[in-house]
This record gives C-alpha cells, structure tokens and sequence, in this order.
C-alpha cells in the first residue's frame, strides 16, 4: 500500500509535465504561393502569416524559425516582421530569439529586397515556427 507521501509524489509527477506543456506550444505557417522580388529600393512583403485562432491567451514568443528558398545562385535581403519589430533573416533557414515576449497571437511576415538592381527573383517555400510560452 502507497504512503501518503508517496501517492503526492506520484501526483506531482503526473500533474507537472502537464502544467508545463500547457504553458509552451508552437505554431506553423507556410505561404504556398511564390513571391516575386523585383525591386532593390523597396520591399517586397509576403502575405501575412497568421497563427492559429485557438492560440493560448497571453502567450509570448520564445523562439522563432524560418525557411524559404531561392533559385541557385541568388541573394537577396531578408527581413521577419512581428508588428511591433523586424530582425534580418540571415540566410534561407534560421533560428532567432529576437522576437522574444513579443505577443504570440499576431501574424509574422517576410519582407524581401534585391541587394542590387537585376533581374526579379521567385522567393518559394516561404515557413514559419514560433515556439512560444505563457
């Protein structure tokens, strides 16, 4: 037969992990359609990219990562906007606490721009994961 003390820490652990995972989440969201980026004086602005209606209240950005993709070959300038901040998106894939405490509820976009004037490039792939906490 179970100790008191033992049936507590039995309940401890059982109740712990799952008042930590319902503190912590993350969202996903992707723009299917490609991006056309033609100018190197003015941004290029993805759609926005929205997280779920069902996000937790309060929740605040811990982390976010990125992808996208471009033609072979190809540079171009890349920024992440949270409607309060933007943080350059160094490279096709990345990783960034710079968005950290900002509100998780609000859609992200990517901003892009020609390093020089040239030919239009096709951004594809466009992905975002916000990891977040309450």
């Amino acid at each position: 037969m179970m100790k008191r003390k033992d049936m507590l820490l039995a309940l401890a652990l059982c109740v712990l992990p799952a008042l930590s995972a319902a503190a912590t989440g993350s969202w996903v969201a992707s723009q299917s359609a490609a991006l056309r980026v033609a100018l190197s004086d003015r941004e290029s602005r993805s759609a926005p990219l929205a997280p779920p209606a069902n996000i937790a209240p309060g929740a605040r950005i811990k982390s976010v990562s990125w992808r996208f993709k471009l033609p072979p070959g190809e540079q171009i300038s890349a920024r992440l906007c949270h409607p309060q901040a933007c943080i350059p998106a160094m490279g096709q894939r990345g990783y960034s606490e710079a968005l950290a405490n900002l509100r998780a509820d609000k859609p992200l976009e990517f901003r892009f721009r020609l390093q020089q004037t040239g030919r239009p490039v096709r951004v594809t792939g466009l992905q975002i994961i916000v990891n977040y906490h309450r």
